[in-house]
């Protein structure tokens, strides 16, 4: 698990550090202050072998296709729309072990001055005419502690249409799954519970989903049966390493009738497709699927609380923190909610252990400041009449 996270030059930060993380970190602050732009920093560290993910990550934000735009999308990762000068994403595990991804948008001789050896094993590794470095591109160096430098290099490809990509080969790979604040694709859904299912995991799903629907014995899939047209197409919302590089339209499309969807069983006569069981369980059964696929990760969930009640969300948190638990996860979620962040301090508190840090970011002027809460400072204040959002 991360110790430590900091960025430098990335979106709206010039520079952040948080400090003493959790198992489960909460992220809140008023609007503009760089809530989902911190969690998209965590994915891009998490996913060095993705060279892609810099432009597709821009989908989360409604880009339906980012690559069409590939300098304009990239230049928006850097603070101040300076890529020469390049961001940092750094991280601090508990075993001491330091991950440094560093991004730069070069044309092709700043390239050369920069990362002549780099450029020269590029070069190297394509016929002549296949890469056109003096054109530029997307450079990414990846530094780990005892190991040398590595780069990815990325760029439009001659004729106008996709990208040439080349990467390094990368040490560190940490799984690690974002969830947007919408809901998740059902092809997503399908995927992850596939993974569950396939290794007769899904028991550890139940509980949760009990949590909303107290009825529900078992989840199948079976292929929609009837109009399909009942089945409104939702946005793409969660971008994980597995479908970052293959998404290729910012809308999930409707579900034909003899594709596989996820049905639950609460006892009727017949299963219920899972999208017509309400937001609420949607929300939980992603975030579940999630934290089960990614064991020894990392999940990024974004306004964790969308779709659900207040009256649920310490069960909610209770189910979240023993699913990361076994599956040994890192959670980060962003909430605008004060109920959302005092369910989760009283459900840390009564099941233990407390392993919950709240984060609070801050604007003042044109930087932005983050202050972390433990157990004592979060008791403080839910008995103060200080706003803690």
């Amino acid at each position: 698990m991360f110790e430590h996270f900091i960025l430098k030059n990335f979106r709206c930060f010039a520079g952040l550090h948080l400090k003493q993380l959790g198992r489960v970190n909460l992220i809140a602050g008023k609007n503009n202050t760089g809530k989902t732009a911190l969690l998209e920093a965590i994915h891009l560290h998490n996913n060095p072998s993705n060279c892609q993910l810099p432009v597709l990550i821009n989908k989360l934000r409604g880009i339906a296709e980012p690559e069409k735009a590939f300098s304009n999308m990239v230049g928006w990762l850097f603070y101040g729309r300076h890529p020469e000068v390049g961001l940092e994403l750094s991280s601090f595990d508990e075993k001491g072990i330091n991950r440094t991804l560093s991004v730069y948008l070069l044309d092709g001789t700043t390239a050369r001055e920069r990362f002549p050896e780099a450029v020269k094993e590029l070069m190297e590794a394509f016929p002549e005419g296949q890469w056109h470095i003096v054109l530029g591109g997307l450079v990414m160096r990846y530094e780990q502690t005892s190991e040398q430098s590595r780069f990815s290099w990325g760029a439009p490809n001659r004729i106008g249409v996709g990208m040439t990509w080349v990467s390094g080969r990368i040490s560190w790979s940490i799984p690690s799954i974002f969830l947007a604040s919408g809901m998740s694709s059902p092809e997503q859904e399908v995927k992850f519970f596939g993974e569950v299912e396939v290794a007769k995991r899904q028991e550890e799903l139940l509980p949760a989903l009990r949590i909303l629907e107290p009825r529900i014995q078992k989840l199948s899939l079976a292929p929609l049966v009837g109009d399909p047209s009942l089945y409104l197409s939702r946005p793409v919302s969660s971008l994980s390493p597995q479908s970052s590089a293959s998404s290729g339209s910012p809308t999930a499309a409707a579900p034909q009738s003899d594709e596989a969807v996820l049905h639950g069983d609460i006892g009727l006569p017949r299963l219920i497709p899972i999208p017509l069981m309400g937001e609420g369980i949607r929300r939980v059964l992603s975030i579940v699927l999630a934290i089960a696929n990614a064991p020894g990760g990392i999940v990024l969930i974004d306004e964790v609380e969308n779709g659900l009640h207040y009256s649920v969300m310490k069960d909610v948190w209770r189910a979240i923190a023993v699913a990361a638990r076994q599956m040994d996860v890192q959670v980060f979620a962003t909430t605008h909610s004060w109920e959302c962040i005092q369910a989760a301090h009283r459900a840390f508190k009564e099941a233990g252990p407390y392993e919950l840090r709240y984060h609070r970011l801050d604007r003042q002027d044109e930087s932005i400041s983050v202050k972390s809460f433990d157990e004592r400072m979060l008791d403080a204040v839910e008995n103060s009449d200080l706003e803690p959002r």
